[in-house]
Order: structure tokens, then C-alpha cells, then sequence
């Protein structure tokens, strides 16, 4: 792999907190038209967690560590399968290889990135059916629409997610749209 220089989203949160809605949004949009190509590549990343989200100086974010990558439709059964437990769904415990694991990751990784606090894991949500505290509960200056993608991409049942990075891009650039339309640039 080529050196990244910058620093990991999860390090930049720590180092700022939570960061405004705008620059998270345009990071977490990136990784998730990289995703979309990797999907058509028939492969999942299933770790596309803040840790792996690299900033680049430009502004640019690359999604490096493919370790628990697999493909859509595995040869072989791999004990690799879980990634970082607080932004991991827990479907990807018994192998999952949908784009929809990535779909909650990315999500999670967009709920950190915004409200600088982590997500309760998928697995003691389903497990001890623990609420997942709103993003807006958090930080009420959220918008709604922006609310909602994140809980509909981090359901706890995979079924209840957009099954495409694509369905829950769109959801993201609606919120995208209202945030120009509002006057603000990305």
C-alpha cells in the first residue's frame, strides 16, 4: 500500500471533536463513491471504520486497510470476520459479505464523525436490544433528513438498511443539496 499522509478520521475527531456537519459529510461521501466501485467489484471492505478513514492536507479521504475484505460471494470461509466492534454490524459476526455490512460502517463512522461520540455497538443493541442514542440527541443543530440516513444506514436488522451504498449515498446528497440550497459551500 502507498503511504498515506494526513491523519485518520478517528484521530482528527480526537483532536477537534465532533466536526462540523459539512466537512464530515464530504469526507464520508468520498469513502462512500470508493465503496460503490468496490462493491461492483464484486468485494466488500467490511472495515471502513474512522481508524481506516485516512485526511489527507487537500481534504481528500482514502479508505486503506483491505485485511477483512471479501468477496461478495466467498470461495472459502475466512475466520477473519470481525472489524472494529463499534462500527461493525453484527451480521458481520456470522460472515457477512453484503454491501449493506459496509452501509452500516460507514454510517456509524458518519454518527462519530459528527457528534465526537461512538455509536452503541450493533451487537449489544441486538443482543440487550440497547438504544442507539439519535445523532441529534447529541447535537441538535443536526438536520433531520441528515438524522434519519444515519439511523436507516445503521439498523440493526440488514434488511431495515439500504442494501446499497448507492440507495444510502442518495440519501446523504439530499442532505447535501439542502445544505447548498441554505448557502453553505462544501
Amino acid at each position: 500500500m502507498d503511504f498515506v499522509q494526513g491523519d485518520s478520521l478517528f484521530k482528527l475527531i480526537q483532536k477537534r471533536g465532533a466536526l462540523p456537519t459539512q466537512e464530515a459529510l464530504q469526507y464520508i461521501i468520498q469513502i462512500g463513491e470508493a465503496l460503490k466501485v468496490v462493491h461492483q467489484a464484486g468485494l466488500v471492505h467490511r472495515d471502513a471504520h474512522p481508524g481506516n478513514i485516512m485526511i489527507q492536507q487537500d481534504g481528500k479521504a482514502v479508505l486503506i486497510d483491505f485485511g477483512i475484505a471479501g468477496e461478495t460471494m466467498p470461495t472459502t470461509v475466512s475466520s477473519r470476520f470481525f472489524g472494529n466492534p463499534g462500527f461493525a454490524p453484527h451480521e458481520q459476526m456470522r460472515g457477512d459479505r453484503k454491501p449493506y455490512v459496509d452501509v452500516y460502517s460507514l454510517a456509524a463512522s458518519l454518527y462519530y464523525a459528527i457528534t465526537g461520540k461512538r455509536p452503541t455497538e450493533s451487537f449489544q443493541r441486538k443482543a440487550y436490544n440497547l438504544p442507539l442514542v439519535s445523532p441529534q440527541e447529541h447535537i441538535s443543530s443536526i438536520s433531520h433528513e441528515l438524522n434519519q440516513a444515519i439511523l436507516k444506514g445503521m439498523e440493526v436488522e440488514p434488511e431495515n438498511r439500504p442494501q446499497t451504498m448507492q440507495e444510502w449515498l442518495k440519501l446523504l446528497t439530499d442532505e447535501v443539496v439542502t445544505i447548498w440550497k441554505s448557502g453553505y459551500q462544501l
